[in-house]
């Protein structure tokens, strides 16, 4: 209720959020606010990668003929 939807947490006292569902829980909640509407916290939640990142070097993509025209705009 602190924080509404949509909530990415950082290394920080930042906090990216949409709207809180309880204005009241929000004020007493310790972080730093940027005052998102919930349609740009939304995009910034569904643009985030959170995971692990691998990159190959020296492997053709050809190798792969499953992912050719894969792009990070377009994943397979």
């Amino acid at each position: 209720n602190a924080l509404g939807e949509f909530v990415i947490f950082t290394n920080s006292a930042l906090i990216l959020h949409g709207p809180a569902v309880r204005e009241e829980d929000h004020e007493r909640f310790p972080h730093v606010c940027l005052g998102l509407e919930r349609e740009a916290a939304q995009r910034l939640y569904r643009g985030s990668f959170i995971g692990t990142r691998i990159t190959l070097t020296g492997v053709s993509i050809e190798a792969f003929p499953l992912l050719q025209g894969a792009t990070t705009q377009n994943p397979v």
